[in-house]
């Protein structure tokens, strides 16, 4: 709504700014009409059919430019409404990210098929009134999410014979995409309140609890060999931080395994120890089963002693977990 006042306000006060005063007998002043046209200085409104934007720039490019995003805000402010169901459809698992998911899919370049209705330059600057068909708005993002409804189904499709950790893994990078899909479902059910949803409803509430699932049933031991300990401490802070179970020993409930193995090279170099770990990270299904093996190199020093030494290639393994991810080091893929 401040949106409304102010472009009426600007345009009111542009209309004025152009108005030219001619010279009357007398010394008296005279005002001339406008010269901006009817449609920017009154713009027409949005019907069941349509949206209208306007834009202004110093060139039409960006004055079409200009209007397409004065679209797509109309659109993300209308997503505000949505319906109760794809509302319920962004809970707590993406809830962060669903209005900057919904922006992008707005966002002028994302909006497609637009007509351009008028256009006028005045005092060197352009001025675009741009359409954009509700149908084909629809269309578009219609065949959009069936695109990413079946790259969802195949990606699920493809759970069942991996290990505990695997899903887990899996689930990481398909509950985006669910996000994403609701997106699309919460523009097109905001442009078209009669779109049928509750086919997609029941499969993404569906997955947003396996993944949840998948979360709160993992269990993973971290075991390694002793002069890898300050390597396994790293791993276990970052799996942790992930919000997943860990535990320093094997118990009933462990389904998944992160084995370290390797050797140590130790040797003093210019009166400093430094410590070479060239080590061997498996990752393991509770039945003991490899699953993935992921071969790692580091190197640390110290004036101190080797202990100090492990603990700074610790600390460079460590730099390469936060700067990859823990999964990413770990040989899975997220």
């Amino acid at each position: 709504m401040n949106n409304m006042y102010s472009r009426a306000f600007f345009f009111c006060v542009l209309g004025l700014s152009l108005t030219a005063c001619v010279s009357l007998p007398g010394g008296g002043l005279k005002q001339e009409e406008s010269l901006l046209p009817h449609w920017v200085l009154n713009p027409p409104a949005d019907d069941s059919q349509t949206y209208y934007g306007i834009g202004q720039a110093w060139d039409l490019s960006h004055a079409k430019k200009v209007a397409l995003q004065e679209i797509s805000s109309k659109i993300s402010v209308s997503v505000g409404g949505a319906s109760e169901t794809t509302s319920t459809l962004h809970n707590d698992l993406f809830q962060e990210s669903a209005f900057v998911r919904i922006n992008t899919k707005t966002q002028d370049k994302e909006l497609q098929n637009y007509s351009v209705e008028q256009v006028v330059q005045n005092s060197g600057q352009f001025y675009a009134l741009i359409s954009i068909a509700k149908a084909d708005l629809v269309n578009s993002w219609r065949l959009k999410l069936e695109r990413l409804d079946r790259l969802i189904e195949a990606d699920v499709a493809g759970l069942s014979p991996l290990s505990a950790l695997e899903q887990y893994v899996a689930w990481g990078s398909i509950i985006p995409k669910v996000g994403d899909a609701v997106s699309y479902l919460s523009l097109i059910t905001t442009v078209n309140p009669g779109f049928q949803v509750s086919s997609y409803e029941q499969r993404y509430l569906g997955y947003q609890k396996s993944a949840r699932d998948a979360s709160n049933n993992l269990n993973v031991y971290v075991n390694s060999e002793t002069n890898f300990i300050p390597v396994s401490k790293k791993i276990i802070k970052h799996l942790t931080q992930s919000g997943i179970k860990v535990s320093e020993s094997k118990t009933k409930q462990t389904n998944a395994i992160v084995e370290i193995k390797g050797t140590e090279r130790k040797q003093i170099v210019f009166e400093s120890y430094t410590v070479e770990l060239r080590m061997t990270i498996a990752i393991l299904n509770s039945s003991g089963k490899i699953i993935v093996t992921t071969p790692i190199n580091v190197s640390g020093g110290s004036v101190i002693d080797y202990a100090s030494a492990r603990i700074s290639a610790a600390n460079k393994l460590n730099n390469k977990i936060e700067k990859n991810g823990v999964f990413s080091v770990l040989g899975l893929t997220q």
